[in-house]
């Protein structure tokens, strides 16, 4: 009878449910989420509760920062736009643009500096870009004239080295014929364009010039204040021809190849020849 007690016993406690269930929970927080929902979290590499909080939080941050600059789109207002371009330092007004202007450069353009601030402020420049920028052309433009200034500095000293050795120890002496030949003319005009040019030191200017000077610098004899040279100005090519015919130095150039002073022999009588054929078709 007591083993079938037990047997009955035994029976009922295999046929108990269990009251203890094992509960399986997600090993990934990615895994309480799916789709996009777990892909947006994967990409923001929030892989727990307290990285979300955290990314919430710079959002909120972020967001209520006076200092934020939101792009404008396609349905911005002009007022937005605008908005936009003053946060990132661009001023109310052309006028208000800083811009130095640079001391000893006689360069330098105040009109063309106020048309810089208009086109700046038509761009929506930041100041300091436009500060930045407009120093740098200014820079430019004085590194361009000083570029300038050597060139025909080079320039004006290698036709005064050219000139000096051409006319050798006569260089002086016909320097100062071709300032007295300007000077009798007394145009002022004329001055400037040859100062402005660097003529002074050419040697063919020299050479023009300082012949005309010392022919208004010779004797005169018929009290009108003029060198009696003057009248070679007006001699007809045939004159000169015949004179320099006449004048042996310049024969021995003009007909010696070797001669130094050939070349420019040839040019002279070349000269004379033309204006003698160009008289004789005019008469």
């Amino acid at each position: 009878m007591n083993e079938v007690i037990e047997v009955a016993s035994e029976g009922l406690e295999s046929s108990t449910p269990a009251t203890d269930v094992e509960k399986t929970e997600p090993t990934n927080f990615y895994d309480n989420f799916e789709g996009d929902d777990r892909g947006y979290l994967e990409t923001k590499g929030w892989d727990s509760p307290q990285k979300v909080l955290e990314g919430y939080r710079n959002l909120e941050t972020a967001y209520g920062d006076p200092n934020k600059v939101v792009l404008p789109g396609e349905n911005s207002t002009p007022e937005q736009v605008g908005e936009f371009w003053s946060k990132l330092g661009k001023p109310d007004d052309a006028g208000d643009y800083q811009l130095n202007a640079p001391e000893n450069f006689s360069g330098y353009s105040e009109e063309l500096s106020e048309s810089f601030r208009s086109k700046a402020h038509d761009l929506n420049l930041p100041a300091g870009t436009a500060r930045d920028l407009h120093d740098w052309f200014v820079e430019q433009q004085i590194g361009s004239q000083q570029q300038i200034t050597q060139m025909r500095d080079e320039q004006l000293q290698s036709q005064s080295d050219a000139a000096k050795k051409e006319f050798g120890d006569k260089y002086n002496e016909m320097v100062q014929h071709a300032g007295n030949a300007t000077a009798y003319f007394n145009r002022p005009g004329f001055q400037q364009l040859i100062e402005d040019n660097g003529l002074q030191n050419h040697p063919e200017f020299i050479a023009v010039f300082g012949k005309l000077g010392e022919m208004l610098s010779e004797p005169n004899t018929d009290g009108t204040g003029l060198g009696t040279g003057v009248g070679a100005i007006d001699k007809s090519p045939e004159a000169m021809i015949r004179e320099k015919k006449e004048d042996p130095e310049f024969m021995k150039a003009y007909t010696t190849r070797e001669h130094p002073a050939h070349d420019k022999a040839v040019k002279e009588m070349d000269a004379l020849y033309t204006n003698l054929a160009r008289s004789i078709t005019e008469d």
